[in-house]
């Protein structure tokens, strides 16, 4: 969470400061937690190092939800940092192939002293 808000921190001041001709660059950002499968995924002769499983694939669906400059948590990501951030609840979102909706929170800041905390 700390890393979303830190890249849109930065990629807001890099957009201040790029002369008016470049074009500006905008993303959103998604985190999930959870269990997942981490490592070298395929053959012999072709692998690469990945990361696979339900909360992969929720995590991948958040950051497509993710406006730009916007920063969108899971509910196990929410448990974890809710006393360590300003969050706002969203409408739950039904994804394909989940049989639950999927709990969405926006974060828009840290709360003092949580970068002196860890």
């Amino acid at each position: 969470m700390r890393a979303g808000l830190t890249l849109q921190k930065m990629v807001a001041f890099h957009r201040d400061q790029t002369a008016p001709h470049s074009p500006p660059l905008r993303f959103g950002v998604g985190i999930n937690s959870g269990l997942a499968v981490v490592g070298n995924v395929g053959a012999r002769w072709r692998y690469s190092y990945t990361a696979i499983g339900d909360t992969v694939n929720v995590a991948a669906r958040i950051c497509d939800l993710a406006r730009p400059d916007e920063v969108l948590i899971g509910s196990v990501t929410y448990e974890q940092v809710r006393e360590r951030a300003r969050i706002t609840p969203l409408a739950p979102i039904r994804f394909k192939g989940k049989s639950r909706p999927v709990f969405l929170y926006r974060v828009s800041a840290l709360t003092p002293g949580v970068l002196e905390r860890g």
